[in-house]
């Protein structure tokens, strides 16, 4: 896991098909591209429900056959680390609550 951070972490560009190889360049603010999982072979399953429910958060698309190349590299990622901080604070005022910490 280490090493996958700092690849990810370091990336000019990441070329993903997982949930954690998006989920990471949001958190690193790196710009990437997600592609589809070709189902037909093997064990491969489909992330695509998982990514959908990330991009739909974040207000971006980021499959590869959605983007033009112009595009791989615009990313806001001011208004993305705005969603994010505010995503946090909803988490900790939940674990609150559930810890019942808020008394």
């Amino acid at each position: 896991p280490e090493e996958f951070l700092y690849l990810v972490r370091n990336a000019q560009l990441i070329c993903t098909d997982s949930f954690h190889g998006a989920a990471f360049s949001i958190i690193f603010n790196r710009p990437f591209i997600c592609f589809k999982r070709n189902l037909d072979k093997g064990n491969a399953q489909d992330m695509s429900s998982r990514l959908e429910s990330l991009f739909s958060l974040f207000k971006c698309r980021r499959f590869a056959d959605e983007l033009k190349e112009e595009e791989y590299f615009n990313l806001d990622y001011k208004k993305i680390n705005s969603i994010i901080e505010k995503e946090k604070v909803k988490a900790i005022s939940f674990l609150r609550k559930s810890l019942e910490l808020d008394a």
